[in-house]
């Protein structure tokens, strides 16, 4: 949905990856000045990732954090998401997460994953154990460049995304009747040299990183904004 008001002074710059699943990259979504400012506010605060349990995570080999302060940028980029997805950002359990910000270090990697979570391995005090709150959306956006390596690939589609400084990448994880797209299965790819830095809206050490911020969607709180289609099997 691309009809927001801001959109028609600032357009986006859309480059459709990939079709049912639909997958987007947004070119040059946030500036470098906004890239620099959430890194600068990240590096104090990122750590190995952590599971469920608080067991080091083992899939991930990565520092990072869930960002529950509010800073101007932050309140930008929300605003930004928006308008491109058309969905709502608010943070509470019905309608998003806080941005989680994540830092790839050199050899560094995520396994193939889904962003939403299978009913039958959800625990029964999990929020997303309801399909309808499920994690509907996810915004990548990548906050630096990486020289080689770290690419974000979906397997099952034949797809990789390759990194690309100031980028977001957009995709439902839920078909409208409120399954998962098994298609949108996907991974990080080793960073090779470099640093990686993602806001999926980053670690502090002495390498350069490659820090990306992750921003998720719930399905709940977007009833009036991606409705239900007649066609029970879409």
């Amino acid at each position: 949905d691309l009809s927001h008001p801001s959109l028609k002074l600032d357009p986006l710059k859309v480059e459709e990856i990939y079709k049912k699943p639909d997958v987007f990259m947004f070119h040059d979504f946030v500036t470098d000045k906004e890239s620099a400012q959430v890194i600068e506010f990240a590096k104090p605060k990122l750590r190995r990732d952590e599971v469920e349990s608080n067991k080091t995570f083992l899939v991930r080999t990565s520092d990072g954090f869930f960002c529950n302060q509010t800073f101007d940028v932050r309140k930008r980029i929300y605003k930004r998401i928006e308008a491109a997805t058309g969905l709502t950002t608010d943070e509470n359990p019905q309608e998003s997460e806080p941005m989680q910000i994540i830092n790839y270090l050199p050899m560094t990697y995520y396994t193939p994953h889904f962003d939403y979570l299978p009913e039958e391995e959800a625990s029964e005090t999990d929020p997303r154990k309801h399909k309808f709150n499920n994690r509907i959306a996810t915004v990548m956006i990548y906050l630096n460049n990486v020289e080689s390596g770290g690419n974000t690939v979906f397997p099952l589609l034949n797809v990789a995304i390759e990194a690309k400084k100031n980028a977001a990448v957009f995709w439902h994880n839920l078909w409208l009747n409120g399954t998962g797209i098994v298609g949108t299965l996907h991974g990080g790819c080793p960073v090779v040299f470099g640093e990686k830095w993602s806001d999926e809206y980053a670690f502090e050490c002495l390498f350069v990183l490659f820090i990306v911020l992750n921003k998720w969607i719930h399905a709940y709180g977007q009833m009036f904004h991606r409705k239900c289609s007649t066609n029970r099997f879409e």
